[in-house]
């Protein structure tokens, strides 16, 4: 006869091994719902340049590169087939390679071009897989098409006429060739038209204000010109005088509100950055009798298409804040500050343009080292020092988007009194000039100029 425990025993043994495959069939079935219904996660991989909110900003006619992979995948995975829905028109886009293999990344290349319209685009970018039991996620990102905005700012005895920039070979048609989407307008010292155009303007008006007056009025026509053109890319290219006050605009900007990369006014526009050419960034010389000051004030009311100033008795008011910005401490573009002079508010033209890039704007200063407005004496015996470094910032090294770059050119010695400014405008067709301009412009290292002295 046999036990009870034993009959259990027996009993006990073939549920137990039933238990067993049951767990494991059914296991096997959660694992394969857990493939179906968790998608691998696609990953972006990010370049130092790029958003890291897969937001991306380009211009008509400009490419948009990308790297995607997922991580997490293996050869399980299978083949995995690339797709882009929701392109936008005029725009096309290519994976390399097209078909992957586990977590093997793909190059994205995604091409716009003149025709694009503006606007924002969001795309999305995925996988398919060969295996039905793998599902693999995708990922949207936002592309901006922006409008671009070149302003051009003269020096003192400049007219909206005559127009340096738009001379033959020099940087406006140089520009307008490269970037042939863009708008381009000119500041105008006298002000604008409400649609923002600029108003005539003579040699009296660009030295009959102050020079915050002049940031003010930029401003205005800034946010009048940007009216009807949203989301626009502005690049601010001011020349001697100009480029002080493009530098102004931003310290107005810093002190108004904020820098925080967009245009105060406008309908999502931005400052994306700032140029100057042969600007006393750090003022002029305000030496011993105010020799240099006498000497350049001379030479201004001298030249023929200044005879409104030719009276001595006519101030020269922006020109005497320049002596108010001078500065021994050196490079003096870096270590004035435009703030102060202009905005009374604290901070050196280097710690403004620092904190500008951290906001998304970029800024390159260019001089020129035989430029003798900033260095009269070689014309003048007895006027004072140089201070050629009145013309740049502190550059913070490749890829730093604050950049400080120097050539060499003109006419050598001077020709006396009358010749101070026969090198002050060789930079608007200064060739390493125009094409260190262009590789700033596309986000690049400006290395067709050299870094300048210290």
């Amino acid at each position: 006869m046999y036990s009870s425990s034993c009959f259990k025993g027996k009993i006990a043994l073939p549920l137990l091994m039933l238990f067993v495959v049951m767990f494991a069939f059914f296991g096997d079935m959660a694992a394969v719902a857990h493939a179906a219904t968790s998608p691998h996660a696609l990953h972006l991989k990010q370049e130092s340049s790029q958003s890291s909110t897969g937001n991306f900003d380009i211009h008509p006619g400009e490419p948009l590169v990308l790297y995607f992979s997922y991580p997490t995948c293996d050869v399980s995975c299978g083949n995995e087939t690339w797709y882009t829905n929701n392109i936008p028109p005029n725009t096309s886009y290519i994976f390399e390679p097209p078909t992957t293999t586990g977590s093997n990344s793909t190059k994205w290349t995604f091409q716009s071009t003149k025709d694009t319209p503006l606007g924002s685009y969001t795309l999305t970018i995925g996988a398919t897989s060969d295996n039905p039991n793998v599902k693999l996620g995708s990922l949207d990102i936002t592309i901006n098409v922006r409008g671009r905005l070149f302003i051009f700012l003269q020096g003192l005895t400049s007219s909206l006429s005559q127009n340096a920039f738009w001379d033959t070979k020099s940087i406006g048609p140089f520009l307008q060739t490269t970037y042939s989407d863009a708008n381009f307008l000119t500041f105008s010292y006298h002000g604008s038209d409400k649609a923002g155009n600029p108003d005539s303007y003579g040699c009296i008006d660009t030295f009959n204000q102050n020079i915050s007056t002049y940031v003010k009025r930029l401003n205005s026509q800034i946010q009048r010109y940007l009216t009807n053109r949203p989301n626009t890319d502005v690049d601010l290219i001011g020349h001697s005088m100009g480029g002080v006050i493009a530098i102004g605009y931003l310290a107005y900007l810093d002190k108004t509100s904020g820098l925080k990369g967009y245009i105060p006014g406008t309908p999502g526009g931005k400052i994306q950055g700032v140029v100057t050419l042969d600007s006393p960034l750090g003022g002029i010389e305000k030496g011993p009798l105010n020799k240099y000051f006498d000497l350049v004030s001379s030479y201004y009311r001298g030249l023929p298409q200044c005879s409104r100033i030719k009276n001595t008795k006519v101030p020269l008011t922006s020109l005497r804040d320049l002596t108010s910005l001078y500065t021994f401490y050196t490079p003096r573009g870096g270590q004035a500050s435009i703030s102060q002079v202009l905005f009374n508010s604290r901070g050196t033209n280097e710690n403004l343009l620092r904190k500008a890039e951290q906001d998304g704007t970029a800024s390159l200063t260019i001089g020129n080292l035989i430029d003798f407005v900033y260095d009269a004496r070689v014309c003048v015996h007895g006027v004072g020092p140089e201070f050629l470094d009145s013309q740049w910032d502190l550059d913070q090294g490749n890829n730093s988007g604050v950049y400080a770059r120097a050539f060499i050119d003109g006419t050598y010695p001077c020709t006396g009194g009358n010749g101070i400014g026969d090198n002050h405008g060789i930079v608007f067709v200064e060739k390493p000039v125009q094409t260190g301009l262009q590789q700033f412009l596309d986000g690049n290292t400006p290395t067709d100029l050299a870094v300048p002295p210290n």
